[in-house]
């Protein structure tokens, strides 16, 4: 493979792209008022909910002694 290894080969293959490139390849981006889909505010809130989520779990778990599945039955 010469000097450069794997690292050259892939290089060569698959060569750095320009910022102006990718933008290009990219699709549009969504309108910045949308509330839905996959936006900085729907991603921020589901995010925030799931730690939300995953605190009161851990606390129910550590109060009453007994698993998430097990509270509800599956366990």
């Amino acid at each position: 493979m010469g000097r450069k290894g794997i690292r050259g080969y892939i290089q060569a293959l698959y060569p750095p792209l320009q910022l102006d490139e990718v933008s290009q390849r990219l699709p549009p981006m969504a309108d910045s008022s949308s509330r839905f889909g996959f936006v900085a505010f729907a991603e921020t809130w589901n995010g925030r909910l799931a730690m939300l989520g995953f605190v009161i779990g851990l606390g129910t778990e550590l109060l009453t002694g007994q698993g998430i599945l097990g509270q509800i039955g599956l366990g």
